[in-house]
Parts: structure tokens; C-alpha cells; sequence
């Protein structure tokens, strides 16, 4: 899979995770908060999620098992709609 930040094509690893007790399903950047992508960027897929998910959660909270997580360059989505939209939202069909 392909997501495009401010024109700045990048793959992802698809794969779900179990964090604090969940199952979540992510995306990935493999180089983490790679600097092919500004902190802008970043901020803006994060705000914009924010805004369709919810606050984030803080993936060092025991305990806790939050709607969705950005950790290091990787979305978790413990809702597979929110990562359906997620993924609709940002994805780039590669040709």
C-alpha cells in the first residue's frame, strides 16, 4: 500500500499489533518518522485524525486500550473502519 503526505509518495507495512491488551491493525512507514517527511506533515495527518477519531491515545498509558495510536511513524487503529477510512483518506492506488 501507498500513502501520499504533501505529495511525498511512501510505502507501508500493513499488520496488526496487540497493544495494552488489544488487537490493533497499522500503518507503517518503514524508516519510522522518516525525514522525507516533514513534521508539518506528520501533524496534519495526525490533526486531521484527531478530528475523525478522536484525541489520541498515549501508547505508554497502561492500561489502556485507546480508538488509535501514532507512535515512531506508525498509525494503530483499533477499529477496522477507522483504518478503512484511514487508508482511504491517505492511500495512493500505485499503477
Amino acid at each position: 500500500s501507498y500513502i501520499v503526505f504533501n505529495e511525498v509518495v511512501m510505502r507501508l507495512h500493513i499488520s496488526t499489533a496487540r497493544w495494552n491488551g488489544a488487537v490493533y491493525t497499522t500503518a507503517s512507514h518503514p524508516h519510522g518518522e522518516d525525514n522525507t517527511v516533514d513534521q508539518y506533515t506528520w501533524d496534519s495527518v495526525v490533526k486531521w485524525c484527531e478530528q475523525r477519531f478522536g484525541p489520541i491515545g498515549d501508547p505508554w498509558e497502561v492500561g489502556t486500550a485507546a480508538r488509535w495510536y501514532f507512535n515512531g511513524g506508525s498509525f494503530f487503529f483499533k477499529h477496522e473502519s477507522d483504518f478503512t477510512l484511514f487508508l482511504l483518506r491517505w492511500s495512493h492506488a500505485s499503477g
